[in-house]
């Protein structure tokens, strides 16, 4: 299963999310954890299976399958100045 890099990453369902790293879970590590934040700076974890699975969405062509969430290639598009995310907690 591939780790996200940090960077920041779009939901499917549009929000905006700076991924700060992968953690081991201390009750289960062998289960990791994405460690990630909102542009309010909220701190979130997801397990790692979660993070990299496709979900489905009702488009009017029909269904689709999308990537839960995407890397965000363009800085322009960050939720936050890179400088402030960086900076958070």
């Amino acid at each position: 299963m591939k780790n996200p890099n940090p960077g920041l990453y779009k939901h499917f369902k549009g929000g905006d999310y700076f991924v700060m790293g992968v953690a081991k879970y201390s009750e289960d590590p062998t289960q990791a954890l994405v460690i990630y934040a909102n542009a309010s700076g909220e701190n979130w974890a997801r397990p790692l299976e979660s993070w990299n699975e496709e979900v489905t969405i009702d488009l009017p062509e029909g269904e689709k399958l999308v990537p839960r969430f995407q890397k965000v290639e363009s800085v322009e598009k960050a939720p936050l100045p890179v400088e402030e995310a960086l900076q958070r907690p």
